[in-house]
């Protein structure tokens, strides 16, 4: 970590001065510093805001609610389902993860999920025979796993297939794509979610396959539904946008809770099928075991070495 440091632009003999400069009280992960684009301060009155209405825009695109935003969208503004999918997988930094958790389909799925139409009595009604997650394309889903096994198995490091309990995680590869991934949005969880189900894997240890809980999101879009009418009836300016980030807030956990679930379904069956081949003999599964659990501590070790700065706005709204 290093601390962060600001100069003044009162005069050019000053800025290159450091005795001039002025140190926070926060500190910045290195590789933040390695990233100068991530530099740049963010006006909560233009860019921020901005961002705060698309995710009302988008995800009411996503459910059918177009007609229930504050700021109704015009015909330019509308959006097509893929583009929709690419603006949330940007939003959550999803395609960072892609070599370990393959494509989301989780946004892709979300329309079919609720497929809804707020009825005269502001009752959320959906199709009783719409799947969950669980239920997406089976070819796709397939090609999905059998391209992150085959990425696991390609992997050229040693290292990784040594005993869990005498294992140097930095010096893998691995460790500092880890740390690089961490300057990625919402980081933590994604490192989190992946290493909670690969970290204890073992021989013999089998996906126990995670159900998606359809009515617990329904439960928490009828929430937002009804922040959505509190803050088209809000007439202060401060009200209003307080009220847009509670409504952001609501908006990224619920979302945030169906991509973990859908984290845990992947890598589950991801590493139930690499360890458990039975096409190699016992020594290459628990080499594999190894790996699968070295690759989990690693992810959780790194989540430990660049702790939250609190400078991710979205990621503090929502967590």
């Amino acid at each position: 970590m290093i601390r962060r440091i600001h100069s003044p632009p009162e005069s050019k003999d000053d800025a290159q001065d450091p005795k001039t400069w002025r140190k926070f009280d926060t500190t910045t992960p290195l590789c933040e510093l390695m990233t100068p684009m991530s530099w740049r301060q963010v006006s909560f009155s233009t860019e921020l805001l901005e961002t705060l209405r698309n995710i009302q825009r988008y995800f009411s695109v996503l459910v059918g609610w177009e007609d229930k935003l504050d700021e109704p969208m015009d015909s330019s503004e509308s959006v097509d389902p893929k583009a929709t999918a690419e603006f949330w997988t940007d939003i959550f930094g999803g395609g960072n993860f892609k070599n370990f958790i393959g494509e989301m389909a989780f946004f892709d799925e979300l329309p079919s999920i609720f497929k809804a139409e707020v009825s005269d009595e502001s009752h959320l009604e959906t199709d009783s025979d719409i799947g969950a997650l669980s239920k997406a394309s089976k070819t796709e889903r397939e090609q999905r796993i059998e391209g992150l096994v085959t990425f696991l198995t390609q992997i050229d490091d040693p290292e990784l297939d040594s005993d869990p309990e005498h294992f140097a995680f930095d010096r893998t590869e691995l460790w500092g794509k880890a740390i690089e991934l961490m300057s990625a949005p919402f980081a933590t969880e994604f490192l989190q979610a992946i290493a909670a189900t690969y970290q204890g894997w073992k021989l013999g240890s089998r996906r126990r396959g995670v159900e998606f809980d359809r009515h617990e999101i329904l439960c928490k879009v009828e929430e937002i539904k009804l922040l959505y009418e509190v803050l088209a009836g809000a007439d202060d300016e401060n009200e209003r946008r307080t009220l847009r980030e509670d409504v952001t807030g609501k908006i990224l956990l619920t979302c945030w809770g169906g991509i973990a679930i859908e984290i845990k379904q992947i890598v589950e069956e991801v590493a139930d099928r690499f360890v458990n081949d039975e096409a190699v003999d016992q020594d290459v599964q628990m080499a594999r075991a190894h790996r699968i659990s070295n690759i989990g501590k690693i992810f959780m070790e790194a989540v430990g070495y660049v702790p939250d700065d609190g400078l991710d706005s979205l990621r503090r709204w929502c967590l």
